[in-house]
């Protein structure tokens, strides 16, 4: 299992991203991202983001209908631990 922790979350064309840091393990496309408070979906992909200078991990999922959009947003803030792991 691999752990990231999440520093923002915003949509990006037809994707919704987390950007932050992969604390533990390695993570790719197919595994499935789950946090503490209920938020579980399967990672599309795992891209570099440039934001000013600085070069941040993001993991991109499927962008969801307006009400779940509204949910993530509130679940995926600053420093929130996403457990990610393989589909079993």
């Amino acid at each position: 299992m691999a752990r990231f922790r999440v520093d923002d979350a915003f949509v990006t064309g037809p994707r919704f991203a987390v950007s932050g840091e992969v604390l533990d393990g390695v993570i790719h496309a197919g595994m499935v991202a789950r946090s503490a408070d209920g938020f579980e979906h399967t990672v599309n992909a795992v891209e570099h983001v440039h934001v000013a200078q600085n070069e941040l991990r993001a993991l991109a999922f499927d962008l969801p209908d307006k009400a779940t959009l509204a949910r993530w947003k509130e679940q995926l803030i600053r420093g929130v631990i996403l457990d990610v792991m393989t589909r079993h």
